[in-house]
């Protein structure tokens, strides 16, 4: 059986979506793009019974970042498991935003604050586009640090992973020009797609109210943010009103505004302090 053959088998079963049927064959034969893979349809697979086990447990829901134990971000190739949110696309927006922002306000690139880091995805990439910055990653979860800590040695990039829940731990002579984060803003379960409920921690999705952290991180992130000061955070659309009248109650904040993603789904919350 060639590749083709058995990605076509696959897709006829119509159990699994396309890119992850061609995601497993492409980490299965040791490719490292889609390209890559599509030169090899001809060639012979490799190890049938393991690409069924890896089918099989696709059709089960589990997603093929856990599969692969592998996702892109931001030009990084990462390790993920399920002790770890899998970073999304629309993470990599808020990256792409909180740049735009950085430049537009003048903010310096000097230090970077990653709240949740999960995978250490928003920390990782400050350090790889900022080399000279002071990046420091926080999350409650220890195993989740686990997983970031891993990532920082694969990719050689020097970050300081601290456990903490928000800024309980965290010392006040501490300052940053850049607070980022995707904190849990998902009220109920049942609109969560039942795969990333059964596989994706969840600690990391579930808040309830759905606000409670983003007052808790804005409230205390002022304590820690330098002026003139940025902090940026990935929200659900729906939240975008009473973040609205939450944040334009706190007297510090000068500019704040929402941002849509890709899909035009208000998805970006930003703050400025001057």
């Amino acid at each position: 059986m060639t590749i083709a053959e058995a990605y076509q088998h696959a897709f006829n079963l119509r159990k699994v979506d396309d890119f992850s049927i061609r995601e497993w064959l492409r980490y299965l034969h040791g490719l490292s793009s889609m390209s890559e893979l599509v030169m090899h349809f001809d060639k012979p697979l490799k190890d049938h019974d393991r690409f069924l086990q890896g089918l099989l447990q696709l059709e089960k829901g589990m997603p093929v970042a856990y599969l692969i134990q592998e996702t892109s971000f931001m030009g990084m190739n990462l390790y993920v498991d399920p002790r770890v949110l899998i970073p999304r696309p629309e993470t990599e927006e808020l990256m792409a935003l909180t740049v735009k922002l950085m430049k537009q306000w003048n903010i310096a690139p000097t230090a970077f604050l990653d709240l949740g880091t999960g995978s250490g995805a928003i920390a990782l990439a400050c350090k790889k586009f900022f080399p000279d910055a002071f990046v420091m990653g926080i999350d409650l979860s220890e195993q989740a640090l686990n997983v970031a800590k891993k990532n920082a040695e694969r990719l050689k990039l020097d970050v300081i992973w601290k456990q903490s829940d928000w800024f309980s731990k965290i010392d006040r002579s501490f300052r940053f020009p850049v607070i980022l984060g995707n904190p849990p803003y998902i009220d109920v379960q049942a609109t969560i797609d039942p795969s990333v409920w059964q596989y994706e921690p969840h600690e990391a999705l579930i808040a309830s109210p759905p606000t409670k952290h983003y007052q808790t991180i804005i409230e205390d992130g002022l304590n820690y943010l330098i002026r003139p000061g940025l902090m940026v955070f990935e929200i659900a659309p729906d939240l975008q009103p009473a973040l609205t009248d939450f944040v334009q109650a706190i007297s510090e904040i000068h500019q704040f505004g929402f941002e849509k993603d890709v899909n035009l789904k208000t998805r970006m919350l930003w703050i400025l302090v001057k």
